[in-house]
Parts: structure tokens; C-alpha cells; sequence
């Protein structure tokens, strides 16, 4: 066995019809579309037969030396009417809200099983091709003619909640109150029966269609459930400010805090879960949606997640491309139709020249935009880049000109914009220290803007005037607070207020920050701050580099 996943279903009686991706093992992604159907179909009365009771009272007292339970088979409901109402119970004592809650429990369910499916029936018809339709009639009643509508509320209208207990109550005695609910109940589960059988044909003609319904459902149950952990702020602006106004970090430590009650009953609002993905609620990370809205819109956008879109996926500081690989698979789940590219070329040269990555991750997109151009057609590209990623893409930008007219959306999980400069953890300012001269690492003595006197003439600052990102039409800055490999206002291109342009390296710093900010023509900058539930307190934890990692690894 490879890999394996759980899904939950919660409560399977609510007439559940709902699809869910599974995917199994990150490095060689494989998605099942799993659609649950759930139903009452066979909702009948079983008392628990006296010889299974005394078998298991034999067992425990014989076989395992058990003391007896004050449960034996005599004091077990023999009959329906013992299962509802106590022995010693008369109809006079049988009031108006127990019988509500009969009906509640035994009756409502299958009213609810019936209505639901045949409504169900009835949109899976509109699907059907014209020869389809005359296959289905031949098997499946009309749930949708005005003439069925009508026979069937008259012959439904006995089950509506009042009139049934009001008739209920007529009853003369508690064994005729039992026959009552006992038959209703059976004809109940009869017709209900049918109708799932019924719709269990006609949804094998359409089970294509309809899964495509279901995802839908799903990405719009999941949007839903996921906006329980996102807090939302939109700003309007002329310019995309580089300065920060207030601590953001601290602010969001500080509502990390105040968490609402909301988010565990959002996830219990799903039917359908996997748990690897929606397990507890406090292990999902908060992220923190900071909107930047250009006034008035410099372009208008339009969004097309269909054919022709590419996903190109590139790793960070002595990575490879398979740690992208989960970052994919999870992107993949909402939008199965684009082509995606994790990057390779650069693997085990990630401490040399940046702007030789940036010439090589540009040949590597060249040649695989004109091999899969001959299938189809280049409409949208879109570069996704965790930690130097984000950095090698911007390289590559300049030598990918004549495709920025398809440039669609920029996103980069924690890389540092404008370098390593400011570096809060001594460990990880230490650590740097020590691969830069023992490695000879080129790339950090980038970031660090260390390759030249002039701060003005270091790599980073020239970067930071290359053309690019100006081409994009949304572009995504992802950070967390908790990561201290990559500075956070390096990653979020916005500059804290303690940072003052007084020193050469100061005044260099927040110019590239005002460079590349100012070339950005999309309508909208988004700065998102993820903080990550990191349970362990290792080593990594100390020094930030597991909400590092996380980006690469929490789904």
C-alpha cells in the first residue's frame, strides 16, 4: 500500500449527495472523486431479539466471569409499543409535544428523505439528452409535472407536521397511537425506497454531469468553510503603499488570540470531509487578507479557469521541485484543467548566481510553453514561488517579455523581496553568516546585498527596477509572522516604521521597496499573513523555520 486516506461522513441521515476529491501521496498525486449518496431506505422498526440479549448476558457471566448487568432480556422492550412509550403509560398521559417529538425523530426524516430526492430526480432530468429522457421515463415517475406536484402534496399533505399530530392525537388508546406511527412509518420507508431506487437509475445516464454539479458544490461548501479562517480588510488607495502605518505582526498575534467558536462549527457543517485536510479545527491556520485596491481600476480583469491556463511552481533555497509538489496538488483540486510545470533546472544550484536561475527557470518555461503550445494554445501563466522562488522568478521576468501579455497572477509564500537585510533572529542571521562563507554561497551574499560597495548597484536593487511584475494582474504576497527565515517585511514588500532612511543600506532598502511597488499595474496588491497552529517546540520552531516549511507543507 502507498498511501490511504479517512473520510468522515457526518450524519449520513441528512440525505447526503456530495463529492469529494481524495488525493493520495504528494510525490505522485493521484485524485479519486469520491461522490456519497445517503439515505433512509430501509427505516423500519427492530427490537433487539431476547435470545442475541441473552447470548450476550451468557457470555459475559459464563464465559468471561463478568458480573451480570441490570439489563437482561426481561427488562428489554419486547414490542414497538414498549420501544415508544413506557409500560405504565396510558394516552391520556401522552401529550401534545411527545408525540411532536415522535414525529420529529421517526416521521420528519422520511418526509424530508422523499421531498429531497424527488426534487433531486427532478434536476438530474434536466441533464438528460432527449434519447436519455425517453429511457428514464420508462423507469422514473415525473417529480417535475404540475399534475404529479399537485397529486403528490395531497397525498403528502397527511404528513405535514400538524395535521399529523393533530390526527395523532385522536388516537384512543396507545396501542392504536403505535399502530398509527408503526404504519406510517412503513409506508414511509416504501416510498421512500422507491424514490432512491428510482434516482439511482436515472443518475447512472448522468453521472458524469452530475459529478461536475457536485465539485461545484464542493469548491463552493469548501470557499465557505475556509472563510471562517480568514480575516478579511480591504483598503482603497491611489498608490500601493510601501510603509507600513502600525505593527502588523503584532496585530495579528494579538487577534490570533480571539478566536471564534465559529470555526469548529464551520467544519462540522461539512458532510463530507477528509481529515487529512479538515481535521481539528485548531490545527488550520488563520490568515489575515490585507486588500490594497488601486482607485480608480487601471485594468479591467477577466478570469478564465478553463484550457490554456499554466501553473508554474518553483522551489526555494536548496530545494527541489517536489517539495511544490503538495502546494500543486492542493491548486489542482480547484482548478483540474490547467497544465502545470514544477520546476527542476535549478535544483542543487540554488546557492550560486540569482540571475543565472532567473536565465535558467526562463529557458526551462521557454521550452515548455512551446512544447505544450503545439496541443494547446497559451492563454494565462501564472508563477507560483516559495521563499528564493519568488526572488529566481522576478529574475527570469526580463527574459520572458514576449509572453507578458498572458501573465495572469504572481504569487510568492514567504520569499524576500528586498533581500535579507534585516534579519530578526540572530540564529538564522548567525546560521546565514556560516553558509555564506563556507559554501561561498553567492546567492545569499545577494540578499544580504552584500555583492557590492554600492548598495545602489547590488543585484537585489537592480532587480528591484527589472520589468515583470508590472505585467501581472493580480499579485499575491504571502507571509507569516512566525517565519523568521524569510524577513517579514522583505516578504510582504512593506516596510516596518522602525526601518528610517538615514544609513546608505536604509535609504537603498526602502527605494527598492518604492521600486517595485511602483511598476505594479494590477488593480489589486494582496498581503496575506498565515498563522500557522505549530504545535511542536523543537529547535526549528525556535528559530522560525517551521512556519517556513510550513508553506511547502500544510495543505
Amino acid at each position: 500500500m502507498v498511501d490511504r486516506q479517512t473520510i468522515q461522513v457526518m450524519h449520513a441521515e441528512k440525505n447526503i449527495a456530495a463529492l469529494i476529491p481524495v488525493t493520495f501521496s504528494d510525490s505522485y498525486y493521484s485524485v479519486v472523486n469520491v461522490v456519497i449518496h445517503s439515505v433512509l431506505s430501509d427505516f423500519k422498526f427492530r427490537p433487539v431479539p431476547l435470545y442475541y440479549s441473552a447470548a450476550e448476558e451468557y457470555i459475559k457471566i459464563i464465559v468471561n466471569n463478568e458480573k451480570a448487568t441490570t439489563l437482561l432480556p426481561a427488562n428489554l422492550p419486547a414490542n414497538i409499543e414498549e420501544i415508544l412509550f413506557s409500560k405504565k403509560m396510558s394516552i391520556f398521559k401522552v401529550g401534545t409535544s411527545y408525540i411532536g417529538k415522535i414525529y420529529d425523530d421517526l416521521i420528519q426524516p422520511l418526509v424530508d428523505a422523499y421531498k429531497v430526492y424527488g426534487k433531486r430526480i427532478s434536476e438530474l432530468k434536466e441533464n438528460l439528452e432527449n434519447e436519455q429522457k425517453i429511457t428514464a421515463d420508462r423507469f422514473i415517475h415525473d417529480f417535475s409535472t404540475k399534475n404529479n406536484k399537485e397529486e403528490s402534496k395531497k397525498d403528502f399533505k397527511e404528513y405535514e407536521r400538524q395535521e399529523w399530530i393533530d390526527y395523532a392525537k385522536t388516537s384512543i388508546s396507545v396501542q392504536a397511537l403505535t399502530k398509527y406511527i408503526a404504519t406510517h412509518i412503513e409506508k414511509l420507508s416504501s416510498v421512500v425506497m422507491q424514490v432512491w431506487r428510482e434516482y439511482m437509475e436515472v443518475l447512472l445516464l448522468v453521472a458524469h454531469k452530475y459529478s461536475d454539479i457536485l465539485l461545484k458544490e464542493f469548491i463552493k461548501q469548501r470557499t465557505e468553510c475556509v472563510s471562517h479562517f480568514v480575516y478579511h480588510s480591504e483598503v482603497k488607495v491611489k498608490e500601493f503603499p510601501f510603509l507600513a502605518s502600525h505593527d502588523v505582526a503584532a496585530e495579528h498575534k494579538n487577534l490570533v488570540k480571539i478566536l471564534s467558536s465559529s470555526q469548529s462549527k464551520a467544519i462540522d457543517s461539512i458532510p463530507i470531509k477528509e481529515l487529512s485536510f479538515f481535521g481539528r479545527p485548531d490545527e488550520i491556520p488563520l490568515l489575515f487578507e490585507e486588500v490594497m485596491v488601486k482607485v480608480p481600476e487601471v485594468i479591467p480583469l477577466s478570469d478564465n479557469n478553463g484550457d490554456g491556463n499554466l501553473f508554474i511552481f518553483v522551489h526555494g533555497f536548496q530545494g527541489n521541485s517536489f517539495d511544490t509538489r503538495t502546494m500543486r496538488n492542493v491548486l489542482l483540486l480547484r482548478f483540474p484543467r490547467v497544465e502545470t510545470l514544477c520546476s527542476v533546472d535549478n535544483e542543487g544550484s540554488t546557492e550560486g548566481n540569482i540571475e543565472d536561475m532567473g536565465r535558467k527557470l526562463a529557458r526551462e518555461v521557454d521550452d515548455f510553453i512551446a512544447e505544450w503550445a503545439l496541443k494547446s494554445p497559451l492563454r494565462k501563466v501564472s508563477f507560483f514561488g516559495h521563499s528564493l522562488g519568488g526572488v529566481i522568478i522576478r529574475a527570469a521576468l526580463p527574459q520572458l517579455a514576449k509572453h507578458k501579455d498572458k501573465m495572469h497572477a504572481f504569487v510568492s509564500f514567504s520569499s524576500p523581496h528586498l533581500g535579507c537585510v534585516y534579519q530578526d533572529s540572530r540564529l538564522v542571521k548567525a546560521g546565514m553568516w556560516v553558509l555564506k562563507k563556507w559554501n561561498t554561497s553567492k546567492a545569499l551574499e545577494q540578499l544580504e546585498l552584500g555583492d557590492k560597495k554600492n548598495y545602489r548597484k547590488t543585484f537585489m536593487y537592480g532587480l528591484s527596477k527589472a520589468e515583470g511584475l508590472g505585467w501581472f494582474k493580480h499579485v499575491i504576497l504571502i507571509s507569516s509572522f512566525l517565519d523568521s527565515y524569510s524577513p517579514y517585511d522583505s516578504a510582504r514588500i512593506e516596510i516596518h516604521k522602525k526601518v528610517k532612511s538615514g544609513s546608505a543600506k536604509e535609504t537603498a532598502y526602502m527605494e527598492m521597496a518604492s521600486n517595485i511597488l511602483s511598476q505594479l499595474r494590477a488593480n489589486s496588491l494582496y498581503r496575506i499573513d498565515v498563522a500557522f497552529r505549530i504545535k511542536s517546540a523543537g529547535i526549528n520552531t525556535f528559530i522560525g523555520r517551521t512556519a517556513h516549511i510550513e508553506f511547502l507543507e500544510n495543505e
